[in-house]
């Protein structure tokens, strides 16, 4: 992606979702426009809450007045604007929308959406997802990666108007509030430039730490690789190699368990097997992950895959052996994440061995190919 082109895309991140009341404003300036055009105007630091109403918005000003109007609304002005706690470049788009699958039927909510363009948004990802304070080669690794997710996910989210989250269900992302010299510079440096495999943009996943050896894709999430000619192929720049993480307060971990917690989490999972009788690993992957964990319990026996099983459990890695301890286990592990991909404090490693971004990423991403970004049709072609 040239620079150009980096610095038109514009990308929209879904900052809240299904809040039932949010606080938004501007730091200049501004107006709330509603779909049917009735304007609320802000003045600088006014703080108003929003809330659905049906199909409308309701929002409360400064001095307990209310204004109601139609779904969608905009905050147009010279920004920045904030929502909820965070203030973010940008403008602001806010929705009414069914809550997500598992709260209450039929009630609406509201979702605030920040329009940006894609190196702006970078500039709030990089230091939320890594210390600003790190080398300027990890910080440049880690730019590059983020830009090149955000192409190859565009749209992840397209059912509910915005293409990526503003969390860790897609990279954490900060706003202004996180934005810091070093990051910036960092983002501005690798301006254009993503990661690309077969001429398209890759899934380029990453972690904390991977515990001494990143994980293979598929051991992971067992998906493919669709290329641009439509064939579909593993993820051969998603395989596992050394990680150098030894810095990391991942490196090891200790975590206690009783039984009774045990089944109590895989119930709240839909995992349950009643009272736990058992509890060992069943199966491991290439890089010396639980792959399946083998559960027996007063109400059945079942087998669970290592991370579906790590999240129930809230684990910080599938990179774990089992020691029965009194009254349940000790989980005792290394790392912190998936395992895939990228590892932030071996990214930092290398960094501080002197290594470049580009090395970095070549150790990580075996295979893919530092590149500029063909145009907006490579941002779909992983799918």
């Amino acid at each position: 992606m040239s620079a150009l082109l980096a610095a038109i895309l514009w990308v929209r991140i879904g900052v809240a979702d299904a809040a039932p009341a949010l606080a938004v404003g501007t730091a200049r300036a501004a107006r709330i426009v509603g779909a049917n055009g009735l304007a609320i105007p802000l003045e600088p630091r006014d703080r108003w809450v929003a809330r659905a109403d049906g199909k409308a918005l309701r929002f409360e000003g400064p001095s307990g007045q209310w204004v109601e109007v139609t779904a969608p609304a905009r905050i147009i002005g010279p920004g920045p604007v904030y929502a909820g706690r965070h203030w973010y470049r940008g403008s602001l788009e806010l929705r009414v929308g069914p809550a997500p699958a598992g709260e209450a039927a039929g009630s609406v909510e509201v979702t605030a959406i920040d329009r940006l363009p894609l190196e702006q948004y970078l500039r709030g990802v990089v230091p939320a997802e890594m210390p600003s304070s790190w080398p300027l080669a990890a910080l440049e690794a880690q730019a590059v990666a983020a830009r090149t997710y955000t192409i190859a996910h565009l749209g992840d989210f397209a059912a509910r108007g915005y293409d990526l989250a503003g969390s860790v269900l897609s990279q954490a992302y900060g706003g202004l509030d996180v934005e810091a010299t070093a990051s910036d510079e960092a983002v501005a440096r690798t301006a254009g430039e993503i990661l690309t495999y077969a001429g398209a943009p890759i899934n380029a996943y990453y972690c904390a730490a991977a515990g001494g050896y990143t994980e293979d894709a598929a051991s992971v999430w067992g998906f493919g690789h669709k290329l641009a000619d439509g064939r579909v192929v593993g993820y051969p720049y998603l395989k596992p190699v050394a990680d150098f993480d030894w810095a990391s307060p991942h490196w090891s971990w200790r975590t206690h368990m009783s039984s009774q917690a045990l089944a109590q989490r895989l119930a709240a999972a839909g995992l349950g097997a009643g009272t736990i009788d058992s509890v060992a690993i069943a199966s491991r992957s290439v890089s010396g992950r639980a792959a399946w964990i083998a559960i027996e319990g007063r109400a059945g026996c079942r087998e669970v895959p290592g991370q579906v099983f790590r999240l129930a459990l809230g684990l910080q890695s599938t990179l774990f052996s089992l020691e029965p301890a009194g009254d349940g286990w000790d989980f005792v592990g290394r790392g912190w994440g998936h395992g895939v991909g990228m590892s932030q404090w071996g990214a930092w490693q290398m960094a501080t061995w002197g290594f470049g971004f580009p090395q970095i990423l070549a150790h990580y991403y075996p295979g893919a190919q530092l590149s500029p970004w063909p145009g907006p049709q490579g941002a779909i072609s992983h799918r």
